[in-house]
């Protein structure tokens, strides 16, 4: 997904990125470089996927891989 669609995604559920941040505990700036695609924070990642109801990798696809080319899987 884009930043942008990742955003409008967000607001539908009634969180800006900062606020997302704040009540997740998450660092904004964390939150702020995922989102933007600047950085990769999984634990962001993580919080932004479950928010919005989708995968991580389908919210950031490619992004998040370990150095085996692995994908991310979130632990349950």
């Amino acid at each position: 997904m884009t930043p942008l669609q990742i955003r409008i995604e967000l607001i539908r559920k009634g969180y800006t990125v900062i606020e997302l941040a704040r009540a997740k505990g998450v660092p904004s700036s964390s939150m702020k470089n995922t989102v933007n695609g600047h950085g990769f924070s999984l634990r962001a990642a993580v919080v932004v996927a479950d928010t919005i109801g989708k995968d991580v990798q389908e919210v950031f696809p490619g992004r998040g891989e370990h150095g085996r080319g692995r994908p991310v899987t979130r632990r349950a």
